[in-house]
């Protein structure tokens, strides 16, 4: 029996099929275009900034204190909070932003190969699926600094010491730190903040070659691909049905 794809395929005349594969190929190369407003992103600048001006304001006023010699026990209290409050925020943007990342490159999976993304719960799994279709996404532009995203995030989220631990040390923002700190993630946010896209802009590319780009040597390793698998009267009812949409 057909699946309800195949039978609903089945029914359209060759120029409707023309056109469901042109609108597909389209939507896969505005994909990135389509998902690069990121509301939360600029939620979390504008609170961030508040609190900076509210930080720098303190601490213009502690000088001034100081110079004046009415120092304030009490002022360093209030900077460590703020500056909590300021390393929250950045620890935050940086789970969206991993989040985010995710839910595009599945939702990307999903809507050009037709499948399930249940099973893509973990990075290394999205990684088989694309090798799996020859597709390598270590080569692709962005793949570092998403791979950098990644662990920050896990660490952001898993870790159960407040120490940074030697993979995030690795990560030039946070070298030769102990503890994170709004600075250093802001300064990493700042720097991998567009990759996600670039990333995905690239892996869209790729997925567009595996999709729709057939030239000589790939049509026949298909063909032989059947061949092995298929008799005669198979092959031959495979090619009338295929003319069929054409």
């Amino acid at each position: 029996m057909l699946p309800e794809s195949l039978k609903m395929m089945s029914k359209n005349r060759p120029d409707e099929i023309e056109s469901i594969r042109e609108t597909s190929k389209i939507g896969l190369e505005l994909f990135v275009y389509n998902i690069k407003e990121n509301s939360f992103s600029s939620a979390v600048f504008e609170e961030t900034g508040k609190l900076q001006q509210e930080l720098n304001k303190q601490v213009k006023e502690f000088i001034s204190q100081q110079a004046e010699n009415q120092y304030d026990e009490f002022y360093y209290l209030d900077t460590e909070f703020l500056e909590d409050k300021l390393t929250a925020l950045s620890e935050m943007n940086i789970v969206y932003a991993y989040k985010d990342f995710e839910i595009n490159v599945k939702k990307l999976l999903e809507s050009t190969y037709k499948i399930g993304v249940k099973e893509f719960y973990k990075w290394e799994s999205i990684l088989s699926f694309l090798k799996s279709k020859g597709i390598k996404p270590s080569t692709l532009k962005g793949f570092e600094e998403i791979d950098q995203l990644r662990q920050l995030n896990n660490h952001i989220k898993h870790c159960t010491s407040q120490s940074i631990t030697p993979k995030i040390n690795n990560i030039q923002e946070f070298k030769d730190l102990r503890y994170l700190r709004h600075y250093e993630l802001t300064e990493f946010f700042n720097r991998i903040n567009n990759y996600p896209y670039i990333f995905l802009e690239n892996l869209s590319a790729e997925i567009y070659k595996n999709l729709y780009e057939f030239d000589t040597i790939r049509i026949q390793s298909i063909a032989e691909m059947f061949a092995l698998r298929m008799d005669k009267q198979s092959a031959n009812t495979f090619i009338e049905e295929l003319k069929k949409f054409y």
